[in-house]
């Protein structure tokens, strides 16, 4: 195989995108707690 396709990764690795929807659902989580605390 000369030419791997894209959406194959190594095992243990995540997807770029799957990693950033992660990472930015944790994220807004974490705000949405911190303002309802400040409120």
């Amino acid at each position: 195989m000369s030419r791997a396709p894209t959406e194959e990764r190594p095992v243990g690795l995540f997807p770029t995108s799957d990693f950033l929807y992660l990472f930015r659902a944790s994220y807004q989580g974490v705000l949405a707690e911190l303002t309802s605390e400040a409120k």
